[in-house]
């Protein structure tokens, strides 16, 4: 005990899990359980895993915490393409698989597995977090979905129910008359569930008037958390509020809030979490804000290894106030492509919204999108419940008290627009995370970035050793560079010695990291390494001639030939499949990066971001020629997109 503050109930959790012993958590101690874990859980991966295997091939065995800087990343665009393969053992050990819908420009869901200790960790987790809010005695109102067996709200229940806890499940709230009457009936005191959904709810309890309980703890967690919604509920209910950081792929428990609220206690033994700069991939020290990325020390059926959530945080240094020295994660605010650009180094983010809407009188949610025109444009649509009044003049004012918006809006490049719902208690918003919707004119692109004008520089490799001549399919077997591939490189690194890079990306592919090695010794600049960049998976027909294939598969190689680009060679992906890949990766690093970059390639992949960028159908991909060692300059300006050079073999 600190003060009057109670520990974390995690400490005491995580010494036993670690086998520490005494008083005192001790970080050394932890240090080396982590390191035994992680190495255990790569050499695992590696044995049972075939998208591991291939995904660590080049990497050892770690000697300390610091080694995993030398590992590669895995994206959410890795888990939609390749989760069963990232299954570690066999299917029949799976108990349990969620299905998540992704976001950008790629529809493949992304699919996480689970086996019956997978779910077990998740459970004891809950029990152990939940311990530090609830009594044995207390009522528990679960806002989450508790069907089928295995979904969040049936986890936590579990949870609960060894802590002596009464859990009520309800499941998301649609209607928020009936939330509240059953949190009364049952005298719930605690909740758990969507920010926005109990939002409503206290909203509407505080002008009922036959419902005199109210919770005395509440737990928000599946989305980041408005602290305009804490300091609402706080006025509302009197309740202390607690939030919890997590996602599906982490195994839905991440981190959780103790009584001093000062950031989340990390579930250090089953986890280990890095922050990393989004530019450079570089792993930070605590204190500075970047990409959280984690590692799973305990999972079996599907293990998670450097996974980039997309989450902006950072490690609060120092010990907590209440005398834990677990490591602390700052709540979670924003993510990595949560900053909608709205002009030259002006933008705006939901975080931001949130803090002067939700404090406006009955507003219990709203959704935004910008339009990006001649003048862009903001509408706002604000849900309020219908036994308040709002006027939109009021809404207007508060997000003219953004100064990025007010400036804007005064110089005439933003319209504001903004219109009021009202609600009877049926919630007309989908539960999830809240973002802002982007959307154009026709032939105006989105916004990319925070200058007016900047370069892409999207470069082939250079020439691969080959010792046979005939036409093959490569895909994405390992070719090296051929000597003349490497004087190309350095024909190439001679081009843009002393040009204003600020970050060079290539697949993981030897001929791409070679030639962007070579080329990135002119530019100062390490080149980071994406996998989504490989070039596309030709499957079962990789390293085969043509003719062979021809041979072999006359019916194949005749459908292909008709539909090159929705046809799918067995084992492979089709030029639809792999263009939602790699235009992810390319928004991705576009978005997370500032000033003139340069893309080392291949010549598929290149050829389907041109398509992109020039507007042109994928029917036209082989109507672009792309040499080995070309270089094309896509040049981007107010979210618009036009090529200036295209297969050059000098900038000027």
């Amino acid at each position: 005990m600190t003060g009057k503050l109670p520990i974390t109930p995690l400490e005491a959790w995580i010494k036993e899990k670690t086998g520490i012993i005494g008083n005192h958590m001790h970080k050394e101690h932890l240090n080396r359980y982590q390191l035994t874990k992680l190495n255990e859980t790569i050499q695992r991966a590696k044995q049972l895993s075939s998208f591991y295997r291939k995904h660590l091939a080049a990497t050892g065995a770690l000697t300390g915490l610091a080694d995993l800087t030398m590992y590669p990343f895995i994206t959410p665009a890795d888990v939609s393409e390749h989760a069963l393969r990232m299954i570690c053992g066999s299917q029949s050990e799976i108990s349990r698989v969620v299905t998540l819908a992704t976001s950008g420009t790629t529809g493949n869901p992304k699919r996480v597995y689970f086996t019956a200790d997978d779910q077990e960790l998740t459970i004891d987790f809950f029990r152990c977090g939940m311990s530090g809010l609830v009594e044995p005695g207390d009522t528990t109102l679960i806002l989450l979905p508790y069907e089928p067996s295995g979904s969040v709200g049936d986890l936590l229940m579990r949870g609960l129910k060894r802590i002596g806890v009464a859990p009520v499940p309800y499941g998301f709230v649609r209607e928020v008359p009936a939330a509240v009457a059953a949190m009364c009936k049952d005298q719930a005191t605690c909740l758990v569930g969507v920010p926005v959904q109990v939002l409503a709810m206290a909203r509407y309890w505080e002008k009922a008037e036959n419902c005199p309980w109210r919770p005395s703890k509440v737990l928000l967690s599946t989305d980041y958390v408005p602290q305009a919604i804490v300091r609402e509920l706080n006025r509302i209910w009197q309740c202390e509020v607690y939030e919890h950081y997590g996602m599906t792929e982490m195994g839905l428990g991440g981190g959780i809030e103790c009584s001093a609220h000062q950031g989340y206690h990390l579930r250090e033994a089953d986890l280990y979490v890095e922050i990393i700069d989004p530019k450079s991939d570089r792993v930070l020290p605590d204190g500075d804000y970047g990409e959280v990325v984690f590692t799973t020390l305990t999972r079996r059926g599907m293990p998670f290894i450097r996974y980039r959530t997309g989450d902006i945080a950072r490690i609060l240094p120092g010990k907590c106030p209440c005398g834990s020295w677990l490591r602390r994660l700052e709540a979670v605010r924003s993510r990595k492509e949560g900053r909608v650009w709205l002009g030259k180094g002006q933008s705006l983010t939901m975080f931001e919204l949130d803090e002067v809407l939700f404090p406006l009188a009955g507003v219990i949610d709203f959704s935004v999108e910008v339009t990006y025109d001649q003048v862009n444009q903001l509408k706002l649509v604000v849900i309020v419940l219908n036994n308040r009044i709002l006027d939109i003049a009021e809404v207007l004012r508060a997000v003219r008290s953004l100064p990025v918006l007010k400036i804007l809006e005064q110089a005439g490049r933003l319209l504001l627009r903004a219109a009021i719902v009202y609600s009877d208690g049926r919630l007309v918003l989908p539960p999830g995370k809240r973002k802002i919707r982007v959307s154009a004119r026709k032939g105006v692109m989105t916004m990319s970035g925070n200058r007016q004008e900047r370069v892409i520089y999207l470069l082939r490799h250079g020439h691969i050793l080959s010792e046979k001549q005939e036409r093959r399919y490569i895909g994405q077997i390992d070719i090296p560079l051929s000597a003349k591939g490497i004087e190309q490189a350095r024909n190439l690194h001679n081009e843009f010695t002393g040009k204003a890079i600020t970050a060079v990306f290539c697949s993981d592919l030897a001929r791409s990291h070679a030639t962007a090695t070579i080329i990135s010794a002119g530019t100062g600049k390490e080149p980071t390494v994406r996998a989504a960049l490989r070039e596309i998976s030709m499957g079962e027909w990789e390293g085969k001639s043509f003719q062979e294939i021809a041979k072999a598969y006359p019916e194949a190689y005749a459908h292909r030939g008709i539909d090159m680009i929705g046809y799918r060679i067995p084992g492979a992906e089709s030029f639809n499949e792999c263009s939602r890949r790699v235009l992810t990766v390319f928004d991705d690093i576009v978005s997370s990066t500032t000033g003139d970059i340069l893309i080392v390639g291949h010549a598929g992949i290149n050829r389907l971001l041109l398509c992109h960028t020039l507007g042109m159908p994928l029917d036209n991909l082989f109507r672009i020629i792309q040499d080995y060692g070309c270089i094309n300059m896509i040049v981007a300006e107010q979210g618009q997109y036009r090529v200036k050079l295209l297969n050059g073999k000098r900038l000027g």
